[in-house]
């Protein structure tokens, strides 16, 4: 989103961030992370292009190659170099410790590991998809 677009706007008609997500039906700090970011979803952006009457085209930019969308990109893919280290620390933790598991212990060991390890590649999928990095896959 042209973040210089939306500010103008929203100054233009004399409106605070507040008063702009209050008319759009908006959290104040949805308005707040747009115009910091550029970041938003398309129901956000078709809000804000009612309310201000303007076409998408006028307020959408393409970020296929803007410095947020790289600096975005990469911040995930550190996420999940993170969290595939940590993964594999823990199993590793796991079988070290093999030895003075019981097979019960064990079994509960590696099925907490994989749960995690689900529940975290989830999340970050969802935080991903939301953020538009995965409308290409």
């Amino acid at each position: 989103m042209n973040i210089e677009v939306l500010k103008n706007q929203r100054i233009k008609n004399n409106w605070t961030q507040q008063h702009l997500a209050k008319i759009c039906g908006l959290s104040l700090r949805t308005i707040q992370r747009v115009e910091k970011t550029g970041i938003t979803s398309a129901e956000t952006v078709g809000a804000l292009c009612a309310v201000f009457k303007i076409n998408q085209k006028e307020i959408v930019v393409q970020a296929t190659n803007t410095s947020m969308c790289s600096k975005v990109y990469h911040e995930y893919k550190a996420a999940l170099y993170i969290l595939l280290i940590s993964q594999f620390v823990g199993i590793f933790g796991v079988f070290y410790s093999i030895n003075s598991l019981s097979e019960i212990q064990f079994q509960i060991a590696i099925a907490s590991v994989c749960i995690f390890c689900f529940l975290s590649f989830f999340t970050l999928a969802v935080s991903a998809h939301k953020k538009g990095m995965l409308k290409e896959l």
